[in-house]
């Protein structure tokens, strides 16, 4: 795995953080050094404010932060502990860096707003409709993804939010796409979505950016069609909770229990309260933007439901499934249980097998499959 990035600003080491089971991935792409190679065109001033979207290990960041001021927005806590790390380990001041995440203002007197395209269509809208709200005319927006990631749909999004749109020739597999703000304009969709799962009582509330957005995605569906029977429990925890369905679910069995949800994504555990709130249940509930368990103490929860993610970013990655499993035994009760829905072909329940006193899938169709480990 390559670390070392050499840009037009220097040469950085630059880690992913994580230990991965892929180990040609690295972090960053062709669009990171297609927006550095290309941002020396806008002449900008030294120490100017720019607004970056999206690093996810901060390639970025760390590339402009001796010449510029830097605000980093992102919805995920793990890239901003990630772009921490990579600003220390090079030495840099993280102390110098503004990092904000979306529910927080956006700063004032932007020079610059440079922004790597999330995976996810409706929070690149959702971005661009910040950015239309906050900023007037004329603040030039230099933003990159691989080609493969860039549709018509991706084009016209940029097209409807900004003005003077224009998308590069590829370089490297990427290609750019720039324009500048153009004030406050209609809003194509509006966020966050509302939904009711069926057979359910209560409805659920979806900013952009979670997994499947404004529905069900089949795994969960899976998991809540077949939740698990299991006596009362005192204190649950959904795990990568999302909009907070699971925990909504077991809310609604387990009346007297304590809840506990944490998802990485700030945007997902907004999600996740206001779908409580919306809920009426008088559970008592906490809600935490974590990397995965931390700060939960050991040996004190009951259960733990959890479907876990398969993706990073655009790369396939088992690799925090598997941190995900490690930390459940860690903060479980003797007895206490894991249950875990996944596509079938992961094998997840092997995995959990060498971790776990006991595990064993408990439930199955041509996909999914729902795995009962104990510790």
């Amino acid at each position: 795995m390559n670390i070392t990035m050499e840009t037009e600003y220097g040469s950085y080491t630059v880690s992913r953080g994580t230990v991965e089971l892929n180990h040609s991935l690295q972090a960053w792409n062709s669009a990171d050094e297609y927006i550095l190679k290309t941002l020396s065109d806008y002449k900008l001033a030294e120490n100017s404010k720019i607004l970056i979207l999206n690093d996810s290990f901060g390639a970025l960041t760390i590339s402009l932060s001796e010449k510029y001021e830097i605000f980093t927005l992102s919805d995920s806590h793990c890239s901003q502990k990630a772009c921490k790390m990579n600003l220390s380990a090079n030495s840099l001041n993280t102390d110098a860096i503004h990092f904000i995440n979306p529910d927080e203002t956006l700063p004032e007197a932007i020079s610059m707003i440079i922004l790597k395209n999330p995976k996810s269509l409706n929070y690149l809208e959702y971005q661009l409709q910040l950015i239309s709200t906050e900023y007037g005319n004329e603040i030039p927006v230099l933003a990159a993804d691989m080609n493969k990631n860039i549709h018509s749909s991706t084009v016209e999004l940029f097209e409807h939010y900004l003005k003077d749109v224009k998308t590069s020739l590829a370089w490297k597999k990427s290609r750019l796409i720039q324009g500048e703000t153009n004030g406050s304009v209609p809003f194509i969709n509006k966020f966050p979505v509302h939904y009711k799962p069926l057979a359910e009582t209560f409805e659920l509330t979806n900013y952009p950016n979670l997994f499947a957005h404004g529905r069900l995605d089949p795994g969960t569906a899976f998991l809540v069609d077949n939740f698990p029977y299991v006596a009362a429990k005192e204190k649950v925890v959904d795990l990568a909770c999302g909009d907070g369905i699971f925990a909504l679910k077991a809310a609604s069995k387990w009346p007297e229990a304590t809840f506990l949800c944490v998802d990485e994504s700030y945007l997902a555990i907004k999600s996740a309260r206001e779908s409580f709130v919306k809920s009426g249940f008088s559970n008592t509930v906490e809600f935490r933007v974590c990397d995965i368990l931390e700060g939960v103490e050991e040996n004190s929860v009951d259960l733990i439901l959890c479907n876990p993610p398969f993706h990073d970013n655009h790369s396939l990655s088992t690799a925090t499934a598997m941190q995900m499993f490690r930390e459940s035994k860690a903060v479980l009760k003797e007895g206490g249980e894991f249950f875990v829905v996944s596509n079938r072909h992961l094998g997840y329940e092997n995995q959990l097998a060498k971790i776990f006193s006991k595990a064993q899938i408990i439930k199955s169709n041509k996909k999914f499959s729902i795995i009962r480990a104990v510790k």
